[in-house]
């Protein structure tokens, strides 16, 4: 019983190879290196062309046949009938053999043979007699054995094909990719060539403007760096360029005034220390022509010029109105207001559109329109104008007029106003007036009454600072624990620090409850700052904003015009920073003189932030200077101004004039920036313009 023909695989259908990848580029990867499509595994189609079928064939002798069949064709049936494979049996073509055909799966078709190979091995208990030759060659095993080695290598190169498949169709998608990145290469670098080209078209035609234009500027002053003489006749005004509405497009000599002046004009002002009150704190709340013209800027300077017949308690002793047309009269009409508090009261004039009044000098007509103003709208219009997000107080707990719009019920107010804690008692060492102040609060008068006391306050009033301005003979001693000598707690008083030693200068506080905590009988401001001050800042991570320099009651007869100026020693705030490194300071000069040092201190302590051009030094020549070596030596961590307005409208001229200040000041600086060959985009003149006018404030705070 023999094999007479092998057993095949239905066909293999091959996939058509991959279309040919593009060519690419010079600078790509070329496909050519890729894996190539490999040639398709050639097969031999089945009997009946099926593609889940297998076949098998094998000869029978013709006397054997018939065992196959059984008697009524019961075996053949049966074998149908147990395996599942069509049984078909071909005539003989050599009368002698004749070709049995198995159709059906695999497994089905081996089932088949060996079910047909048992029926001729049972006919008649032996196997038939054959010759060695034909047993060799017709040997079933041995054709099974072949069979499935020619099926196992037909799958291998199918498998085989598959994978070299799967790596052309990686290596294509790969190359694809490829294509795409360079596609998106090619096109960012065009768009990047035509900004370009836009950029120096545009920076073309304003350096044109600029060369043939005469001088002036956007700011209405000439260029710092050009001494106003640029292009055109002496004296004559520049045409404006334009800055450029892109704020990601470099700036150019050509265009830093624009940009700068735009980035100063449109930025947001945090105005970090006024002497303002909301509208609904009453007539605590300062405004209108009168209160400008009798502010004691003018007032004091009224005196300079005034007859020596009127004396100072004559005037005060006056209405309100007859002092503010007193003044108007003396320095708007008999002289040119050509002072910065006097200039200041025009531009207010102007920016709230009475140009008309103020040219007919119609103090009169003035006072009509101001008399018509909602106070509520009027202040919110005076910020719009200004340009201010908002501006902080300076409140005084000790002060019982001003106590009551906080207690015993806070009044709501606009938050254009944020509130600052005046605690100025405790560095002039004024301990009777603490005392009058805790004993109407109902606390007792003890360093713990009154840190109490602090506390009650911060919660009510929720301050930005604590603030106070310090008395002419301010004096910080290098060892203020002399106050403690009599207290049992170990802290060092050495005087001699060894600053090599990170956090030395760094004193160990005192223990809760020791008598040292306590004040001696007549405590001085060093130890009302000790004992009550610095821990009340340190419990609620509070700042302590100080004004040194001013001489209060110079001239009593002039009121708070009589106020005067001393040059600070800067070193007792150097000894403060020193002793209370975990306490912010904000510090603001009045002195001249004392502004370059206090830079100084400024870049060599991190705990101390310092703002503002203050009273005195709020004229324009001045903050100039000041603003100038500032950003020479702190660059923008400072803060270049603050108002100090104690009347509402006044915050209508000095930021107007600080801002051109300003901004003349940082066009001069970023000019010589961008002469060096420094890169500037008009977004990073904006940011940093905004540090100066509020968020290097907000960023000291937030440390």
């Amino acid at each position: 019983f023999l094999y007479a023909h092998a057993t095949h695989d239905a066909p293999l259908r091959s996939p058509p190879p991959p279309p040919p990848p593009p060519p690419p580029p010079d600078d790509m990867a070329d496909p050519a290196s890729m894996a190539t499509a490999p040639t398709a595994p050639t097969a031999v189609p089945a009997a009946d062309g099926s593609s889940e079928k297998k076949v098998i064939q094998f000869s029978v002798p013709n006397s054997k046949v018939g065992f196959i069949i059984g008697r009524g064709g019961t075996k053949i049936q049966s074998i149908r009938d147990q395996t599942g494979s069509a049984v078909k049996i071909h005539d003989s073509v050599d009368g002698q053999e004749r070709i049995v055909e198995f159709t059906g799966t695999e497994q089905q078709v081996h089932a088949a043979h060996a079910l047909a190979y048992q029926f001729m091995m049972d006919t008649d208990g032996a196997r038939p007699q054959r010759s060695d030759a034909y047993a060799q060659s017709h040997d079933p095993y041995k054709q099974h054995n072949q069979h499935h080695q020619q099926h196992a290598a037909v799958q291998a190169e199918a498998a085989a094909y598959q994978q070299q498949q799967q790596a052309a169709a990686a290596a294509q998608q790969q190359y694809q990719m490829q294509m795409q990145q360079y596609q998106a290469y090619q096109a960012q670098q065009a768009a990047a060539q035509q900004q370009q080209q836009q950029q120096h078209a545009v920076v073309q035609q304003q350096q044109q403007q600029y060369a043939a234009a005469p001088t002036g500027g956007p700011l209405g002053n000439p260029n710092p760096h050009t001494n106003g003489q640029t292009g055109g006749e002496p004296g004559a005004k520049r045409m404006r360029v334009e800055a450029p509405a892109d704020g990601s497009v470099v700036v150019t000599l050509a265009t830093v005034e624009a940009v700068v002046a735009k980035a100063v004009k449109e930025a947001p002002i945090v105005d970090v220390h006024t002497h303002l009150f909301p509208p609904e704190h009453g007539d605590l709340m300062l405004w209108g022509i009168d209160e400008l013209l009798t502010y004691h800027y003018l007032v004091a300077e009224f005196f300079t010029s005034a007859p020596m017949e009127l004396a100072p308690e004559e005037f005060f002793a006056l209405p309100k109105p007859n002092q503010a047309e007193l003044v108007w009269q003396a320095l708007f009409v008999d002289r040119a207001p050509i002072s910065e508090a006097t200039r200041g009261v025009v531009t207010v004039l102007v920016e709230l559109g009475l140009a008309d009044q103020l040219k007919a000098k119609n103090l009169i007509g003035i006072r009509e329109w101001f008399s018509q103003q909602d106070p509520v709208k009027h202040a919110e219009k005076v910020f719009a104008k200004a340009g201010i997000r908002y501006a902080v107080m300076t409140n005084i707990p000790f002060d019982a007029a001003e106590a009551a719009h906080w207690k015993p019920e806070k009044k709501e107010y606009s938050k254009r106003f944020r509130s600052a804690l005046r605690i100025d008692p405790l560095v002039k060492g004024d301990w009777e007036t603490v005392c009058v102040a805790l004993t109407a609060a109902g606390f007792p008068t003890t360093a713990e009454g009154a840190r109490s006391y602090l506390a009650d306050w911060v919660e009510t009033m929720k301050p930005e600072y604590l603030m106070a301005s310090t008395p002419h003979d301010f004096a910080f001693d290098d060892d203020p624990l002399a106050a403690f000598a009599a207290c049992s707690c170990i802290v060092s008083t050495s005087k001699k620090v060894d600053m090599s030693i990170p956090g030395a200068f760094g004193v160990k506080a005192h223990e809760g409850g020791c008598k040292g905590t306590e004040l001696s009988t007549s405590p001085d401001a060093i130890e009302l700052m000790e004992k009550i001050l610095i821990p009340v800042a340190e419990q609620h991570s509070l700042p302590i904003a100080i004004k040194i320099g001013a001489h209060r009651q110079l001239n009593p007869e002039l009121g708070q015009g009589g106020d005067g100026m001393v040059t600070a020693d800067i070193t007792d705030l150097a000894r403060m920073l020193k002793r209370y490194p975990k306490v912010k300071f904000l510090a603001t000069f009045l002195s001249k003189t004392n502004q370059h040092e206090a830079i100084v201190l400024a870049n060599k302590f991190r705990n101390l932030h310092i703002y503002g051009c203050w009273w005195y030094c709020n004229n324009p020549s001045i903050i100039k200077e000041v603003t100038t070596m500032r950003l020479e030596m702190l660059g923008f961590a400072f803060t270049a101004q603050h108002s100090d307005s104690r009347v509402l409208e006044q915050l209508l001229y000095k930021w107007a004039h600080a801002r051109r200040i300003i901004a003349e000041v940082v066009i001069g600086e970023y000019t010589k920036l961008v002469e060096t060959g420094w890169q500037l985009t008009g977004d990073e003149v904006t940011r940093d313009v905004r540090r100066l006018l509020g968020e290097a404030y907000h960023e000291f705070m937030a440390k």
